[in-house]
């Protein structure tokens, strides 16, 4: 089963996720049914179909329907899980879903606008969490223990102490320190803002 997300602003008020095997079939739920349909209605007042003769009405609002599910066919997008999790955690709007990217150098890191996120999974998330204490390790800690006595210094012990007392997000989430977390399917991913 496929999720589609729904990226035209005229139905930002529900974007998806849209379930079927194909955007036929994901269009042909009830949910999508009636926003086609109010927004239809919508379009029919606006230009005043109201006052059409009963054949020309019908019509227009046949044809009315297929434009807006012609334009829905260009509209609708499957979304990667991460960035899927991203858009659900942080309640992303439509117009929005298109501006997100995700970076080349990092497969858990993706912009949205001016913002950085990393979306891991659990195992990619306590990776760069290690990854992390080790920086800040060679970085900070060992710069301030004399060359003679670094051999003394247990890093794994250091590492096993810093996971005891702090948590994944002060690591990795260096603008607020929080976690955010989505289950998409039967998988956990885990949000940080970095910038």
């Amino acid at each position: 089963m496929t999720r589609f997300y729904n990226t035209d602003s005229d139905f930002s008020t529900s974007f998806g996720p849209f379930e079927g095997d194909t955007f036929e079939e994901a269009i042909q739920s009830e949910e999508v049914h009636n926003l086609i349909i109010s927004r239809v209605l919508e379009i029919s007042e606006e230009n005043y179909a109201e006052g059409l003769p009963k054949n020309d009405r019908k019509k227009f609002l046949d044809r009315t329907k297929a434009g807006i599910i012609d334009s829905l066919n260009d509209s609708f997008i499957e979304l990667d899980e991460k960035v899927e999790a991203l858009v659900i955690a942080l309640d992303i709007s439509p117009d929005e879903i298109l501006d997100i990217t995700e970076t080349k150098l990092d497969d858990c890191l993706f912009k949205v606008g001016n913002r950085e996120y990393l979306v891991c999974t659990d195992d990619e998330a306590d990776e760069k969490w290690d990854e992390a204490l080790d920086s800040y390790i060679e970085e900070c800690v060992l710069s301030e223990i004399p060359q003679q006595l670094r051999y003394y210094f247990d890093e794994e012990a250091w590492k096993n102490d810093a996971k005891i007392n702090d948590c994944r997000a002060h690591s990795l989430s260096s603008y607020d320190g929080e976690e955010l977390e989505e289950k998409i399917d039967k998988e956990w991913y885990f949000i940080y803002r970095v910038n």
